[in-house]
């Protein structure tokens, strides 16, 4: 069904008979996921269906069109992650685990390397006969063909994490760096017929991947690492720019209790304490550790002493909620994915506030982000090339947040130009071909609506719809007439 905008207008009479949409829980927003790295963003209804904006040059769907939100999977999803290298992750209810995408790297646990996914496959994590707890707890024998069920995942640049209902953490992918944490540096995935193998046995709660590094959190609360720590992102005092000294492929402990969340970024690390403390670590080129300065930082450094509630790390920024609901970032602003309204692209060193209320989740890419506020509107900013709002906009990026979801409808304005002209304008929020119909009675189907102009709206910074009608004033009847989107309902 197309989306219509219902502004209606007669000669010389405005009438406008927008309905604001009753708003239906079954189809409300409730988690939004970038990759650090990724060019793609994707959200989660109620409903458990999944869709994506941007996901046609990079999660292998397969859908041929960026231009607006899509809806990947119907029903049944609970969580999902976007990797950097063009690969996605999604949890199903039934805690089964699935992928599409690119498989080079074995991201996706299938056997054949050279392959791109363009339609879902599931990850099978059940085939492993003996394995050992990388962190020195002794071998642990599983059934060959026992169930295992997920309760999340996490995509890095090209390797992927798995958490079992039972606290044990699984790993598939790039192991050039030790980012799985297996002890063992393989250069591109495991070796043998089975591509996901357990890294942890029990007791892991939460998990975060970042480029070529992965980091989780355990039931005591104690914070982990294991892969690249070139920038100190693992931050257990080392770094080493030049990629030789500084890798750990063990988990290795980097803090030893109260974290409860934890993000990974490009190259740093963020985390957040039971008292509401923000902490960082790793590389801060631009600011993205939020201290100040410039240069890496080895060592988890407090940036926030309270209040924070939410941590989002992007490629090369970072993002957190407080619990009064406000918005604060810093570090690289390139493409105004910062949301401050600046168009310098200048870094930002220390927090800064972007919201001052009713923001309740975040998630960020390498140059954009996406935000949720409380009444259930999503919100991007940033970087928009490759479709990343789904807003129909072609080549743009914004400094200010846009409204994505609901679409908000373009007013129509009607004005007579000069004698019997008729001039109608109106401000469009999404990008696509745009069509002024008319027609003489309000409750004929659109089917019976006659065409009488069509503007295509390609740019953000040129949003406007204008049409002018001649010798269209005609006292002996009425007209009305309406603008349509060629967008359908998300």
């Amino acid at each position: 069904m197309r989306a219509v905008f219902n502004l209606v207008l007669a000669a010389l009479f405005l009438q406008a008979v927008i309905a604001s949409a009753a708003k239906n829980p079954a189809t409300s927003i409730t988690n939004i996921t970038i990759g650090s790295s990724a060019n793609d963003s994707l959200f989660l209804k109620s409903n458990g269906s999944l869709w994506g904006m941007g996901i046609d040059n990079s999660s292998g769907f397969g859908i041929a069109s960026n231009s607006y939100p899509r809806q990947l999977v119907a029903s049944g999803v609970v969580a999902m992650a976007a990797g950097g290298d063009n690969f996605t992750l999604f949890l199903k209810s039934d805690g089964t685990v699935w992928g599409t995408g690119y498989n080079y790297l074995g991201e996706l646990g299938q056997t054949n390397y050279a392959i791109q996914v363009i339609h879902p496959v599931e990850i099978a994590l059940s085939n492993i006969v003996t394995v050992a707890d990388r962190k020195g707890h002794g071998p642990k024998k599983r059934q060959c063909g026992t169930p295992v069920h997920v309760t999340a995942v996490a995509a890095g640049f090209g390797h992927s994490l798995f958490l079992e209902s039972n606290g044990s953490l699984w790993g598939a992918g790039q192991d050039d760096e030790g980012q799985l944490g297996d002890g063992k540096v393989y250069g591109s995935f495991p070796p043998g017929p089975d591509q996901a193998e357990e890294i942890v046995s029990s007791g892991v709660t939460k998990i975060a991947a970042g480029y070529d590094f992965s980091l989780f959190i355990e039931s005591n609360g104690s914070l982990w690492g294991m892969g690249d720590n070139s920038w100190g992102q693992l931050g257990d005092g080392h770094f080493d720019p030049l990629y030789i000294f500084a890798d750990t492929n063990l988990p290795e402990e980097i803090v030893p209790s109260n974290v409860v969340a934890v993000a990974a970024g490009f190259a740093h690390s963020l985390f957040l304490k039971s008292d509401g403390s923000l902490w960082a670590t790793g590389q801060n080129l631009y600011g993205q550790i939020g201290n100040g300065a410039y240069g890496p930082v080895p060592r988890p450094e407090m940036i926030v002493s309270n209040d924070v509630t939410a941590i989002a790390a992007g490629g090369y920024s970072s993002f957190f909620i407080k619990k009064d609901g406000s918005l604060w970032a810093m570090g690289d602003d390139e493409y105004g994915e910062l949301g401050d309204s600046t168009t310098t692209g200048d870094p930002v060193r220390q927090p800064e506030e972007i919201l001052s209320s009713n923001v309740v989740a975040i998630a960020t890419g390498q140059y954009h982000c996406l935000f949720l506020k409380s009444d259930g509107s999503l919100w991007a900013m940033g970087d928009d090339r490759k479709g990343e709002f789904g807003d129909g906009f072609v080549a743009s990026w914004t400094s200010v947040p846009e409204q994505i979801l609901p679409v908000i409808k373009p007013l129509l304005i009607e004005s007579v130009s000069s004698g019997t002209n008729l001039q109608f304008n109106a401000t469009c929020t999404i990008g696509g071909n745009y069509y002024l119909l008319t027609g003489t009675n309000l409750a004929e189907p659109l089917s019976h609506w006659t065409p009488i102009w069509t503007n295509t709206i390609l740019y953000h910074d040129y949003p406007t719809f204008s049409a002018i009608l001649t010798n269209a004033v005609n006292c002996d009847r009425q007209r009305f007439y309406m603008l349509q989107s060629q967008a359908k309902e998300f």
